[in-house]
């Protein structure tokens, strides 16, 4: 159920209706759910400052002006406002799509608070800028759907089942290992992680993940946004980055090139280059050997850690934390060889 845009804004714009004060008798406990999910959308953009006003009316209305859902709280000026809802399942806002909208709705009058909603599993660093927009993800949606699970309502509790589910599915568990790491715990492993570096605050340089196209049909990747090697121009006629990437699905680390805009391809004979500087006198902990058949293009894995999976999931299982200090001291040493050639 909702797994589609379209059904998941007619699902959202659906309960946020039973807030109008016109259907409290009719459903108590739907009114007071519509009501809270209503007030936390409006207090997600917490910038703008803005609380839900007492509700006199209210309209909503899908696929307006292109706008996913758009709430009209009390027609008046004094406490009026405009609920735009950029709403997403899988895909990530492009276009300025919420600027867009927001400066539309702004130029035709009144207060508008416009909040991005995605139920898909995320990366923080694809979300909008929350100076822009507030954010509200599958965990807040669920939070508020949770405290109703009396509602009795057909549409609401199996949207609130779907999103369990996938929930759940996306969960790394104390039996998770890399055999059994499909594509929603793999998103859930790179959430988990994202989550424990931003904590740990030790990373050098910015990280994301999402899926990657490629002709072996796809990969989701974790990337740690890399270091300009200082020495490659001599080298390799190529200034170029080098960067830490997990691939296959999380099974494995590698070292990564790429030539910087307007430095062409990397070819094989680059990559045989930089090799050796990669594979040399790793610290302790760290294991790296070539990685796989060389072929170039506009990013190449020249290196991979052949212990990622044995330090990660030392005992078959897992260990989150093990994997952030791992790809700490990673980072590490590729950041000394992209500033030194080692011998």
């Amino acid at each position: 159920f909702a797994t589609k845009e379209l059904a998941q804004d007619a699902t959202i714009a659906y309960i946020i209706a039973w807030a109008d004060p016109a259907h409290r008798q009719e459903s108590p406990r739907l009114h007071e759910l519509g009501t809270t999910l209503l007030r936390r959308l409006v207090a997600s953009h917490s910038h703008k400052g803005i609380q839900l006003p007492a509700v006199e009316s209210l309209s909503v209305e899908t696929q307006v002006q292109r706008i996913d859902v758009l709430a009209r709280i009390n027609d008046n000026e004094e406490n009026g406002l405009i609920l735009l809802i950029e709403d997403k399942v899988n895909a990530h806002e492009h276009s300025d799509q919420i600027k867009r909208y927001t400066r539309e709705q702004e130029a035709r009058g009144g207060q508008v608070v416009p909040v991005y909603v995605k139920t898909g599993n995320t990366s923080r660093e694809s979300l909008p800028d929350e100076k822009t927009c507030g954010q509200f993800l599958r965990g807040d949606l669920l939070k508020v759907l949770r405290q109703f699970p009396d509602t009795g309502d057909t549409i609401v509790e199996n949207f609130r089942g779907h999103l369990e589910h996938w929930e759940e599915q996306s969960k790394i568990t104390s039996r998770t290992s890399f055999d059994n790491l499909n594509d929603r715990r793999c998103e859930g492993f790179y959430m988990e992680l994202e989550q424990q570096l931003q904590a740990a605050g030790k990373l050098a340089g910015k990280y994301n993940w999402g899926y990657v196209a490629n002709s072996r049909g796809g990969d989701i990747v974790l990337w740690v946004y890399g270091h300009q090697v200082a020495w490659a121009k001599d080298l390799c006629d190529r200034n170029m980055d080098m960067y830490l990437q997990i691939q296959r699905r999380g099974r494995e680390l590698a070292v990564r090139v790429s030539a910087r805009e307007g430095e062409g391809r990397i070819e094989r004979e680059h990559m045989y280059a930089v090799l050796p500087h990669c594979t040399s006198e790793p610290p302790k902990g760290l294991k790296v050997e070539k990685a796989g058949r060389f072929g170039g293009g506009g990013t190449a894995a020249v290196a991979r850690f052949t212990n990622w999976q044995d330090a990660v999931a030392p005992e078959g299982v897992i260990d989150v934390a093990k994997a952030v200090e791992f790809l700490v001291d990673a980072q590490e040493f590729i950041q000394k060889v992209a500033a030194q050639p080692r011998a």
